[in-house]
């Protein structure tokens, strides 16, 4: 058996699969394939802050920690001791950022999903936070000339308080 013929096969497959689950639209398996999840609660400010803290500690520590050890190794190297003298030290620091920063995402994943009960509140603050993005785009935009030079950066305050709604 040739190759392409090994690797047609399992296409044909999933081809046949895929124009059955089409056809069959009505069946309960295609149906639940296709429908889409229900995203979990979204509790107004607190996950939304921690979601990017989540996404700081797993992306700008490591970033961080590596622009540091640079830093540090470009003037240890203007040193007499040189730069191979803290250089195991900065790759332990650099191995312990990798550490912290899965880690980190893992405590805030975890924290995002400790949370989901607090969205109860939602209904409350959601109309706080609305009102007040609405108030201050409008002033932002419609008194940019007023607040000069300050209006965009008013505006955009809107923005991040439509940012912290839940859902």
């Amino acid at each position: 058996m040739s190759k392409l013929a090994t690797v047609r096969r399992p296409l044909a497959a999933f081809a046949l699969v895929g124009s059955a689950l089409t056809i069959g639209g009505g069946s309960a398996a295609a149906q639940s394939l296709a429908a889409p999840q229900d995203p979990p609660p979204r509790v107004a400010v607190v996950t939304p802050l921690l979601g990017v803290f989540e996404f700081g500690s797993g992306s700008g520590l490591p970033l961080m920690c590596s622009v540091s050890g640079g830093a540090l190794l470009s003037g240890a190297d203007q040193t007499p001791l040189g730069g191979q003298a803290i250089a195991p030290g900065i790759t332990q620091v650099g191995n312990g950022c990798d550490v912290m920063s899965t880690s980190g995402n893992d405590f805030f994943r975890q924290a995002i999903d400790g949370t989901r009960g607090l969205a109860v509140v939602n209904p409350v603050v959601n109309p706080v936070l609305a009102t007040t993005a609405s108030s201050l785009e409008k002033t932002g935009t419609d008194d940019a000339q007023l607040i000069a030079p300050a209006g965009p950066t008013v505006a955009g305050l809107g923005g991040l308080l439509k940012f912290l709604q839940g859902t």
